[in-house]
């Protein structure tokens, strides 16, 4: 019943976004079981590609954008080896490769996202960023990789400007995947011209 009343509000889209998460250590989000890593990063995601198929949503230019986190592949190194100690880039992974694996066998294009650490507004997590009001100053080029090799921050405004962006695309067919890091570098805010650079790099 959930996944029918799920489907039906995704119903007439041509683009969905998925941003879930929960914090990376034991808080009182998880209490009871509620949004622990698995039920936020990987369930959720799970419920939501469900709802999806019920719709028979196979067509062509249909998007689903999933964002994760820089990291996930590097779950053995510092700081990912850290924040990592409760599972949760193991989930964003397994999220990851679902959207990826349902993209491939239902014929819609599979993006994924992955962010430096966020800053900047709005500040939605009890972390050091909030606590000090962190944004990126002079930092505001922009720097993409198609592997998870980057480290570093990215603002909000930034990540949901690519997403918009790509969501926006009409050049990216139904067979397409995309895997891309974004953060932030020194420098000012990209051009048209250079944002269109940035996506031919992927």
């Amino acid at each position: 019943k959930s996944l029918v009343s799920l489907g039906s509000s995704l119903a007439g889209t041509d683009c969905v976004v998925i941003s879930v998460g929960t914090t990376a250590f034991p808080s009182s989000k998880w209490e009871n079981g509620a949004s622990n890593p698995e039920i936020a990063c990987y369930q959720t995601v799970v419920n939501i590609l469900d709802a999806l198929t019920t719709l028979k949503w196979q067509k062509k230019e249909k998007k689903v954008i999933l964002v994760s986190s820089v990291g996930v592949n590097r779950c053995d190194t510092f700081p990912y080896k850290l924040l990592n100690s409760y599972g949760v880039l193991d989930q964003k992974r397994k999220s990851e490769d679902l959207v990826l694996a349902r993209a491939k066998s239902q014929g819609f294009c599979g993006i994924i996202c992955r962010p430096g650490r966020l800053v900047g507004e709005p500040f939605t997590n009890f972390d050091l960023a909030k606590l000090l009001k962190i944004d990126q100053g002079k930092n505001q080029g922009i720097v993409f990789n198609k592997e998870d090799v980057v480290n570093g921050d990215v603002q909000r405004l930034d990540v949901a400007e690519s997403i918009t962006r790509i969501a926006g695309s009409t050049s990216l067919s139904s067979s397409s995947s995309i895997v891309y890091s974004i953060v932030n570098k020194k420098g000012p805010p990209p051009s048209e011209i250079e944002w269109s650079s940035l996506f031919s790099q992927l």
